[in-house]
C-alpha cells in the first residue's frame, strides 16, 4: 500500500517534467518551512494583538484568511527560488474515482456522525432548519459558501500538499513522509 501511494504521489500529484535532480529537496523543505513561519508569524501576531471584542470579527476573519494563504505564498517564493518556475503543484484534477471518493468520503463519514447524534438523541434533530437546509432558495448560499471555502483552503493545498509532501516524497518513504508532514501541519 505504501508504495501505491508513494507512486501516486510522485507521479499524480506533480506534473509531467517536474523532477528537479539539481534541487535539493532538504533545502527546499527547510526554506519552505522558515518562510511559512514568517510570513504566518505577522497574522499570528495581528491575531493576538487585536483585542477579542465583536467590533473586530471581521478582522480576526482576515487574519485567518491571510494566514490560510500564507503555506501558498511561501510554497510560490520557493519553487521560484530553487526551479525559476511555478511546474509541480500538483493542479490537475486527478482520476474522477478519486474526486468521487474525496467528496463522497467526507459526505458519508458526515452523515454517519451527524446521523448517529440524531439518532441517539445526543444532538438535536431540527427539522424546520433542516427543510430550510434542503430548500432551492439555499442553494445559491451554499454555493457561495463552498466556493469560498474551496478558495481559503486553496492557500494551504498549494503550500502543503502541492510543495511540501511532494518535496519530502523525494527523500523518504510515505509513512514517515505523512508522519512528518502532519506533524509540520500541527506544529
Amino acid at each position: 500500500m505504501d508504495g501505491f501511494i508513494l507512486y501516486y504521489a510522485r507521479n499524480s500529484l506533480m506534473d509531467t517534467g517536474t523532477e528537479h535532480p539539481a534541487t535539493d529537496p532538504r533545502k527546499m523543505v527547510i526554506t519552505f518551512l522558515i518562510l511559512v513561519f514568517i510570513f504566518s508569524g505577522v497574522f499570528w501576531y495581528l491575531t493576538m494583538k487585536t483585542p477579542q471584542v465583536a467590533e473586530n470579527a471581521g478582522a480576526f476573519f482576515w487574519y485567518a484568511i491571510g494566514a490560510m494563504w500564507c503555506p501558498a505564498t511561501a510554497a510560490v517564493i520557493t519553487r521560484l527560488l530553487y526551479q525559476r518556475n511555478l511546474k509541480g503543484f500538483g493542479t490537475r484534477p486527478g482520476k474522477p474515482v478519486w474526486l468521487a471518493a474525496g467528496v463522497l468520503i467526507p459526505v458519508a463519514a458526515g452523515l454517519f456522525m451527524f446521523g448517529t447524534g440524531w439518532l441517539t438523541g445526543i444532538a438535536p434533530f431540527d427539522p424546520d432548519s433542516a427543510a430550510a437546509i434542503f430548500s432551492v432558495s439555499f442553494i445559491p448560499a451554499f454555493l457561495a459558501a463552498v466556493a469560498f471555502e474551496c478558495f481559503a483552503a486553496a492557500g494551504e493545498e498549494f503550500g502543503w500538499r502541492g510543495l511540501l509532501v511532494p518535496e519530502l516524497a523525494r527523500f523518504m518513504g510515505f509513512t514517515r513522509l505523512a508522519l512528518l508532514s502532519g506533524a509540520i501541519w500541527t506544529a
